[in-house]
């Protein structure tokens, strides 16, 4: 319709919602282009810009540049957060203002923005700007706090319930109306706010401050809420999950055995086992499930992959600091013992062979070893998506001498 006037339209969508009408929209002849993750020039690039926006001396904004970027650089799950435009600018401003220091895990990073976005950054400004430290403790109720660190754990304890909430209703996006009912219950439940017109003002209060405020939640459209990224409400409703951690590992392993369920609560799985919050005995749990429900399938099975890819991801989170040391190498022999079963399938042998490198950045002794067939000579294993993509990412890339000239 447009066309003739030399419009343009562009449509942007995640990949998931594009799917779902990909086949409706096929007859159109649209262009299609994926929005790739910052590699590490354009996360210096924009880390950079950013820091000359808000730190005024010039020598310190390069000195800031070159610590975050060796932090990002060094930390493969820092690298993979900050591919993400929104992430990677909240992690220069919570390295500005938490000390210059980037946490690696990140559960702990999402734990580090959403406390910035719900009252640090502005008690930092406290001295700058007047009365900012009571800005950081406002929520809309009239409540008062007394301290920052008391409002921003209410204020998240509430939007946890929300995603919670949000998460359990397969609900990205949430009418006002529904997400205030959540608020009041939620106040009238556990703030014990006995006045059911008090508790109602101070549900829809808290919305709008959400919004003004934090910019957490916010309002897209008229009437119609959602979270600043998805990845915001994964965490929250991680938080709110691991409040029910005597009956944690029994609802993980339910969401896990339906295969619908389980792509839409993933990232919340793996967040909740990782959580600061979540008891140790708890996580020990969980692990040890996964891998006894994996036992219960065929191993060619695409259920026994699953379970057997979880527990590998949710190792590598914890990280051997949260898991025991025999748990961790359990997860690992059974990631390895997949990967070189030579009855499973050549994908299911790969995506654990992919999950055991991110875990122990795997390498074996003769990874270099070549086989002769025929006229020609073959790697004796493949190498994984990860190392592939480390060595496209090295920083020693460019020097075509370190790869070019190996014995043909």
């Amino acid at each position: 319709r447009y066309a003739r006037d030399g419009n343009l339209i562009g449509l942007a969508s995640r990949p998931r919602g594009y799917e779902s009408v990909e086949m409706q929209l096929r007859r159109v002849g649209l262009a299609v282009a994926e929005v790739n993750p910052l590699n590490l020039i354009g996360i210096r690039q924009l880390m950079g810009n950013l820091l000359k926006v808000i730190e005024p001396d010039a020598a310190r904004a390069r000195d800031d540049l070159e610590e975050l970027t060796r932090a990002i650089r060094s930390s493969e799950e820092l690298t993979r957060i900050a591919g993400t435009p929104l992430f990677c600018s909240a992690l220069v401003q919570v390295f500005k203002y938490h000390n210059k220091h980037l946490p690696d895990r990140r559960v702990d990073v999402f734990d580090e923005i959403d406390g910035l976005l719900l009252g640090h950054w502005h008690d930092q400004q406290a001295r700058a700007l007047r009365n900012a430290d009571q800005l950081a403790m406002d929520d809309g109720t009239g409540k008062d706090y007394g301290k920052v660190e008391k409002a921003i754990s209410v204020k998240r304890a509430r939007l946890s319930k929300l995603a919670l909430y949000m998460q359990e209703t397969h609900q990205a996006e949430i009418p006002a109306q529904e997400a205030e009912k959540v608020l009041y219950e939620y106040l009238k439940s556990r703030e014990r706010v006995a006045d059911d017109e008090a508790a109602q003002s101070a549900a829809e209060n808290f919305l709008m401050s959400s919004h003004e405020r934090s910019g957490l939640l916010v309002e897209r459209d008229p009437g119609i809420y959602t979270f600043l990224h998805k990845g915001f409400m994964e965490y929250l409703a991680a938080s709110a999950l691991v409040q029910q951690s005597q009956s944690l590992v029994n609802v993980v392993i339910t969401l896990v055995e339906d295969k619908e369920k389980f792509e839409w609560w993933e990232q919340v799985i793996l967040l909740a086992g990782a959580h600061p919050g979540t008891p140790e005995d708890v996580r020990e749990s969980l692990i040890d499930r996964l891998l006894e429900k994996a036992e219960t399938y065929v191993k060619n099975s695409e259920e026994h992959l699953r379970y057997v890819i979880l527990a590998g991801n949710l190792a590598r989170d914890m990280g051997d600091d949260l898991l025991p040391a025999a748990q961790y190498k359990q997860v690992e022999t059974v990631l390895f013992d997949t990967a070189t079963d030579l009855t499973l399938a050549p994908v299911s042998r790969v995506a654990a062979a992919d999950t055991l490198d991110e875990l122990v950045g795997y390498t074996l002794s003769d990874v270099s070893t070549f086989l002769p067939v025929s006229n020609f000579a073959i790697s004796k294993y493949p190498i994984t998506n990860s190392q592939y993509e480390r060595f496209l990412e090295s920083k020693n890339f460019q020097n075509k001498n370190l790869w070019i000239n190996f014995p043909k």
